[in-house]
């Protein structure tokens, strides 16, 4: 399966999110993705997590439902899809 292909939410790479939009204090790899994730991640250009991502990742990965509203172009689509993948 071709990862950055099913991450990639209209937005290539965190250069083109809005700073404020962008959790630089969370890595992908402080999420525990595994390497093939981490890998897919960095390709397609994203280099933190945006905020999000860095909230709903880890709570899916537990298990738990999660309903949440973010504006056009937060990364809500690879926030789903990341976890589904693993």
């Amino acid at each position: 399966m071709d990862l950055s292909k099913t991450l990639i939410t209209g937005k290539s790479n965190n250069s083109n999110i809005s700073e404020s939009l962008v959790n630089g204090e969370t890595t992908f790899e402080s999420m525990c993705l595994g390497m093939r994730i981490i890998k897919a991640v960095k390709k397609i250009g994203y280099e933190h997590p945006t905020l999000i991502q860095a909230k709903s990742i880890p709570l899916s990965l537990q298990g738990k439902d999660i309903l949440a509203k973010a504006r056009t172009g937060s990364g809500k689509t690879a926030a789903y899809t990341i976890p589904i993948v693993l």
